[in-house]
């Protein structure tokens, strides 16, 4: 299984779980929205590495690639690309 689909996966589980669960603000929670606006990921920021969010959330550590997705809060990071588009 391909990186992008087990992360698609990973995503459609944590999705199932948080709708049913509250929403509940920390400090360090970020919301990882997908472009296409399908899901969103709510989670406590844990860091960035290889252009990937690192989330945890109630279903564990999600990997969230940062290409596919939105982010808010107040750790998200902000990429910069020499790509004009």
């Amino acid at each position: 299984m391909s990186h992008v689909k087990r992360t698609i996966a990973h995503t459609l589980t944590a999705m199932a779980l948080f709708a049913v669960m509250p929403a509940v603000a920390s400090a360090n929670e970020i919301a990882l929205t997908f472009k296409n606006g399908s899901v969103t990921i709510r989670g406590d920021f844990v860091g960035f590495h290889n252009n990937a969010y690192l989330v945890a959330t109630a279903a564990g550590h999600i990997n969230v690639p940062a290409k596919h997705i939105t982010c808010e809060g107040q750790d998200c990071i902000v990429i910069l690309s020499s790509n004009a588009n």
